[in-house]
């Protein structure tokens, strides 16, 4: 994870995110970061798992961040 928030942290201009389960509070904290450094960001969440505990979709949502629900098929 250290690697991915390193990689974050360094970004310039644009950062795009799928992921299917988003609960680690380090990794919201570095997109949000980034994002008040005017890097621009997307993410797409399984929306399913948008509602979990411990998600981190509402947190990024109160910071302004571009998020997108997705329905996967099973």
């Amino acid at each position: 994870m250290n690697i991915l928030i390193d990689l974050i942290d360094r970004a310039n201009e644009s950062i795009h995110v799928m992921i299917y389960s988003f609960t680690l509070d380090a990794l919201a904290d570095a997109l949000i970061r980034a994002a008040e450094k005017g890097v621009d960001f997307k993410i797409l969440i399984e929306a399913e798992n948008a509602g979990w505990s411990g998600s981190e979709h509402e947190k990024l949502i109160s910071h302004d961040a571009d998020v997108k629900l997705a329905r996967i098929p099973i």
